[in-house]
């Protein structure tokens, strides 16, 4: 369970080359200054706080989110009403890698079968699809309003194999035809054991964890 929701929580990760590519100076993106790091230090802050303070405030009672154990006081509803607001302004950043790969397409079978504009399309488009992906979440959240059993199923699947099962594949698929054409057996080797390697942990934790997750989900 812990792996998968561990997982999870870097599945962000697909926007860093996306909005790296969009920077005007990409190298700002990285360094010990860079706008990575130090987004990573100031939301690695936030959340380990929330999770101090929280099990400090609430103990074993503590749940899922955090906003649950609030009670009504005009504090807690301030707090409420501001993570709503973080919400509403950046949940639409972290869809940006989905709303990007899938604009071209619905653009494509829109200006088709419309007699609108291209500018006008374009515009309906971009909002539409935006608005539905959002629509689309947000009936999956009342659909499943406890996420601790989901989230990490989410993470311990996608998660994982995104991270340690289709990279070290595709490093074999990509290098290793040069590696054989040049004839460099040590590297070959060295790529082959190194990538394999990864990729036996990441379906060792992939099997395991879908089997306690699917468990604890139908139990």
């Amino acid at each position: 369970m812990a792996t998968g929701a561990v997982i999870y929580s870097f599945e962000g990760q697909a926007l860093v080359l996306p909005l790296t590519n969009k920077m005007e100076h990409p190298s700002e993106m990285r360094g010990w200054t860079g706008v990575l790091t130090t987004g990573i230090v100031l939301v690695t802050t936030v959340y380990a706080g929330c999770g101090f303070y929280g099990y400090i405030t609430y103990g074993e009672n503590v749940k899922e989110s955090i906003t649950l154990n609030m009670d009504q006081s005009p504090l807690n509803l301030t707090m409420k009403a501001l993570l709503a607001l973080v919400l509403y302004t950046g949940y639409l950043l972290q869809l940006y890698t989905l709303t990007t790969s899938l604009r071209p397409l619905v653009l494509r079978v829109v200006q088709r079968k419309s007699a609108e504009s291209k500018r006008m399309t374009t515009l309906i488009v971009d909002y539409g699809l935006r608005s539905g992906i959002v629509f689309v979440s947000f009936l999956l959240a009342v659909a499943v309003p406890n996420l601790e059993n989901l989230i990490p199923l989410i993470g311990i699947t996608s998660g994982m194999l995104l991270a340690l099962v289709i990279p070290p594949l595709a490093d074999i698929a990509t290098f290793l035809p040069v590696f054989l054409e040049e004839r460099r057996f040590c590297q070959i080797v060295f790529l082959i054991s190194n990538n394999l390697f990864f990729c036996a942990i990441g379906i060792f934790f992939l099997v395991s964890g879908l089997e306690t997750n699917l468990r604890r989900l139908f139990s």
